[in-house]
């Protein structure tokens, strides 16, 4: 038999003080890992909303360029109705009218 080595767990005597010991360390356990998952939730939240932050830049960007490209076309729209205008004010005034098809009618003489 070999000495100096106790064996503790005949020792163990569930006292008050015990109890009241591993329910303090039970309950800090409990505690560490709660905040363990909150840590991991929280991180994960700042991730997805850099995720949404980074989206909703490339959707203003995207809106940035589909603005400029409708004034663009408003102003060739604009340009080519001017334009039209010009062409019908000119036939009408040479009093061949338009035809059916936007076409300047000749006047005959």
């Amino acid at each position: 038999m070999v000495t100096g080595l106790h064996n503790y767990s005949h020792m163990h005597t569930c006292t008050p003080f015990t109890r009241t010991h591993e329910q303090a360390e039970n309950s800090t356990q409990k505690q560490l890992d709660l905040i363990k998952i909150n840590d991991n939730t929280k991180r994960n939240l700042e991730q997805e909303i850099q995720g949404y932050k980074m989206e909703a830049q490339k959707q203003s960007k995207l809106i940035f360029q589909l603005e400029k490209e409708r004034e663009k076309y408003a102003v060739e729209a604009s340009e080519a109705a001017s334009k039209y205008m010009q062409v019908r004010s000119v036939g009408v005034v040479q009093g061949g009218g338009i035809s059916r098809h936007g076409e300047c009618a000749r006047a005959s003489v």
